[in-house]
């Protein structure tokens, strides 16, 4: 007979490929097998241990499933639909006035200093038009340091505010006159803490954003009864045409003639009071009632 002799977990060396696997085994004993089956009981041994899955590898592998591409959606166009033409984009009032202010700011205005002897005469005509008083409140538009300085030493008491695009001029003023109060801007920007004007000066009308009509509504408001105004240009329209040339940036209008200055001045109470047109000289004096 032959002996059978059962070992309850063996480890296997048959193959490296099972070496780890433990399970119940019979096993025949070389001692009672003939040799001629030792060789072919091993190589059965072997392929049956090879041929066994580990654990937790009988699931078959989901074989991945190709996802549908997204369908894009239709265009109004190919849909057959109407769009609306887009809205275009248009810039507000203050934002083009900012961006013009920034513009203006960074320019050239040494033009408007220059100096000669009728200049100076032209200078001390337009201040004597004012007739300016002791603690007048007074604002001056597009104003040179050179003309702050003439007009501080004929009347020192006068409180006095200084407009211009140009922060440099303001600081150049500002250095020399500490009093003097000063903004970035034109009329049409004049706060209401500046309320009750004695007198206005605006020096150099052509270089204003603001259209004249803008500028007498905010007159009205600004001035006190009897407040003068005065338009004034002490090079004059000759020398202004020049500029134009020389300066197309800064220079945005021109000096009203007395027609079109009465024409705008219809429906405020503002009257012109005196005016001069000339090559080297311009000046209309004004009066808010």
């Amino acid at each position: 007979m032959h002996s059978i002799v059962h070992f309850p977990s063996p480890t296997l060396s048959l193959s490296p490929k099972i070496s780890s696997f433990k399970a119940p085994l019979f096993v025949l004993t070389n001692n009672f097998l003939p040799p001629r089956f030792h060789g072919s009981v091993c190589r059965c041994i072997s392929s049956s241990y090879n041929s066994r899955k580990p654990p937790g590898s009988s699931k078959t592998p989901k074989t991945p499933v190709p996802k549908s591409p997204t369908p894009k959606p239709k265009s109004p166009k190919s849909a057959g639909l109407k769009t609306p033409p887009p809205k275009p984009s248009t810039p507000t009032a203050k934002s083009n006035v900012s961006d013009s202010t920034e513009f203006l700011d960074a320019q050239d205005w040494s033009f408007l200093a220059e100096t000669s002897s009728w200049i100076n005469q032209n200078m001390a005509t337009v201040v004597a038009a004012a007739q300016l008083e002791q603690d007048s409140k007074v604002v001056l538009c597009m104003g040179t340091e050179r003309f702050v300085d003439y007009l501080c030493s004929v009347e020192p008491s006068i409180a006095l505010s200084v407009l211009h695009y140009s922060l440099m001029e303001l600081a150049n003023i500002k250095e020399n006159h500490d009093s003097v109060r000063c903004r970035q801007g034109d009329i049409a920007g004049i706060p209401p803490s500046w309320s009750k004007l004695d007198v206005v000066f605006i020096n150099f009308l052509p270089a204003l954003l603001c259209p004249l009509s803008q500028i007498f509504q905010a007159l009205v408001k600004m001035c006190a009864p009897g407040a003068r105004v005065i338009i004034s240009d002490t090079q004059g329209r000759a020398q202004l045409n020049v500029n134009k040339q020389s300066y197309p940036g800064v220079i945005n209008g021109d000096l009203p003639d007395k027609v079109e200055l009465e024409k705008v001045m219809q429906g405020y109470p503002i009257q012109l009071v005196s005016f001069r047109d000339e090559p080297d000289f311009y000046l209309a004096v004004l009066k808010v009632a």
